[in-house]
Order: C-alpha cells, then sequence, then structure tokens
C-alpha cells in the first residue's frame, strides 16, 4: 500500500495511463494503470499489473489512489469501450 498516494473521488478525473491502487475496507484489490474512461457512466477501467484482470472502477464502491500521472493519451472509441 502507497501511503503517498492521492485519494481520487471523482474517476473520471483520472486521465489514460494514471497508475492507480484500488483499495477497498484499506486492503489493496487492485494496482495497475487506467485503460478506459467513460465519464458520461461516471466509470473507469483499470487493468491489475499482477492478475491482468480488468476491473471497472467507481469511487463510491472502491477507493481509489493515483500513484503517478499517465500521459492522458486519446480516448478510445465507445465502439471499442463497448466491445470491451
Amino acid at each position: 500500500m502507497n501511503e503517498s498516494a492521492i485519494r481520487i473521488s471523482d474517476v473520471t478525473t483520472l486521465v489514460l495511463g494514471d497508475l492507480v491502487e484500488v483499495r477497498r475496507f484499506g486492503e489493496v484489490l487492485y494496482a495497475g494503470h487506467i485503460e478506459a474512461i467513460a465519464q458520461s457512466m461516471g466509470v473507469a477501467w483499470v487493468r491489475d499489473h499482477v492478475t491482468g484482470a480488468r476491473a471497472m472502477l467507481h469511487g463510491t464502491v472502491f477507493d481509489v489512489f493515483m500513484l503517478r500521472r499517465g500521459a492522458g493519451v486519446a480516448q478510445p472509441s465507445a465502439a471499442r469501450l463497448a466491445a470491451a
């Protein structure tokens, strides 16, 4: 667990490539980079570095902490998001 991380209450403020740690009840569930954001739904997706699992994040369900700012590359198309 990274104690110097910045807590994020609105996951739509993240940018693609941000390195995050996702916790619930103090336990780290996922740690990886943001790979998609759906601002209209208020969610983002992270790919866990250890397991390779992809998880949908919502700030009211998980405690999301930004460890490092990403590149902020362009959003994938809506069709690619729907297919994921």
